[in-house]
């Protein structure tokens, strides 16, 4: 993450299921790292330069890291978990939907999750750019971690209820 806060010009998608969203400037958002945190399940995150590629557009692999800044701020809130432990992912698909050109100051990644298990659980996450475009959805199976001894946790009575509160169905297609 970078520690410059480009977050003045970002706006987000308003608050719904609809995939179409019309954006809206959200002044109480604060910062966490390089992202602007509204409402942990919506999370800012500004494109940098280094997002990039020739084309002009932001590079296929910068999807994964920009989706990765919102899921760990998303992660944490959800499960209560504090900098001892951290989040790994298991398993990873991506839906490439429209392009992000250059320009573009942010993207805000609304997160939600699908299922729990005993030590894992999955995501859905989907990405929209400032005008409410959907850019690309995530599925992500993730497990909490634990940094000093390096294993993947069980989660905890208090952990698996912040998750299931979580819980969002899946979209049709």
């Amino acid at each position: 993450m970078t520690s410059t806060d480009l977050t003045s010009r970002a706006q987000e998608p308003t608050a719904t299921n609809d995939t179409n969203a019309t954006p809206q400037t959200t002044p109480e958002a604060t910062t966490a790292g390089s992202a602007t945190v509204q409402d942990p399940s919506r999370v800012t995150v500004p494109l940098r330069w280094r997002d990039l590629d020739a084309q002009g557009h932001v590079y296929n692999g910068a999807y994964l890291t920009l989706f990765d800044e919102a899921r760990s701020v998303y992660i944490r809130h959800v499960t209560g978990t504090g900098p001892e432990v951290g989040s790994v992912v298991a398993r990873i698909e991506i839906d490439y939907v429209s392009e992000i050109a250059a320009g573009v100051p942010a993207v805000t990644i609304e997160s939600g999750i699908l299922a729990v298990g005993n030590k894992s659980f999955r995501t859905l996450e989907t990405m929209y750019t400032p005008d409410g475009t959907v850019a690309a959805r995530v599925q992500a199976v993730m497990l909490l971690w634990d940094k000093e001894a390096r294993v993947a946790l069980p989660l905890t009575d208090a952990q698996r209820a912040g998750l299931e509160a979580a819980r969002v169905e899946q979209p049709n297609a």
